[in-house]
């Protein structure tokens, strides 16, 4: 008979004591507090599973992830891209079988922190299409983000989608807001990603928004990917535009030299 009233209201779930190896027994109701099955016990021997330890997080646990929320917020917020799978990009996950990757993965290392430091960095990274230019941009950001414990905000911008997005605004009210709220930030994010300068089509449009940009980001720090090598870029936007950009950039471009594409390699 208390066998079968232990039936009722007892269970097994494949869990044995580890003191005389009989099944343990746990209450078929959930925990009314947490929602959850409760800990079983050895009807045998009286062996109970011993209760889970609860950590409370501290004040600075607890600060570092609302200033977590608040960076990754304000980078959502203000942020122009044209697909969000470039943010699966680390360095963790950034292919360097080559001496030249390796390199080029260093100095991007090495600028990150230095940027953390809270040096104003005017970088380029410098190479043709596929080479992992943006992969470690953004592999610069994050590093960015843990070294500062999200103390410093930062943005992404591709260069030729913000452009479209501008033209755009024209017509659409609320594409405009959130561009001219792009670029009003562009003057105060403590760090900033531009991506792909140089790929758009030249006109006295593009020019004016890169001497705005260069205006807005002279003393700040920003990271520019670009195809443009040698003096292409002077070539381009003019000696305003390359003095502004080289005002901190002086020792930190790098330059994507032999180093394959990546996704040409993927089709072979």
């Amino acid at each position: 008979m208390m066998k079968s009233f232990a039936n009722k209201l007892f269970e097994t779930y494949g869990t044995r004591c580890p003191n005389c190896g009989e099944l343990l027994l746990r209450p078929k109701i959930l925990n009314k507090a947490t929602g959850k099955k409760m800990h079983g016990a050895c009807f045998n021997c009286g062996y109970k599973e011993p209760l889970p330890t609860h950590t409370t997080p501290t004040n600075e646990k607890l600060s570092e992830q609302a200033r977590k929320d608040a960076t990754l917020k304000y980078f959502n917020a203000y942020s122009i891209y044209s697909s969000f799978e470039v943010f699966n990009h680390r360095f963790d996950n950034y292919t360097a079988s080559t001496s030249a990757q390796k390199l080029v993965k260093q100095r991007c290392q090495k600028l990150a922190n230095q940027i953390a430091e809270e040096q104003t960095i005017h970088t380029m990274l410098l190479g043709n299409t596929g080479v992992g230019k943006t992969h470690l941009a953004v592999a610069m950001m994050y590093r960015i983000f843990e070294l500062t414990h999200y103390r410093q905000h930062g943005m992404f911008i591709d260069w030729r989608q913000l452009i479209a997005d501008k033209k755009a605004g024209i017509s659409q009210p609320d594409l405009q807001r959130k561009v001219d709220n792009s670029l009003h930030h562009l003057q105060t994010a403590d760090f900033v990603i531009i991506d792909d300068l140089g790929s758009e089509r030249t006109t006295d449009f593009s020019l004016d928004l890169v001497d705005q940009l260069w205006r807005y980001r002279e003393n700040l720090s920003t990271i520019v990917t670009s195809n443009l090598i040698g003096s292409a870029f002077q070539e381009k936007y003019g000696n305003r535009a390359f003095s502004r950009m080289a005002n901190h950039g002086v020792g930190n471009t790098i330059l994507f030299s032999d180093i394959e594409d990546h996704r040409m390699g993927a089709l072979g």
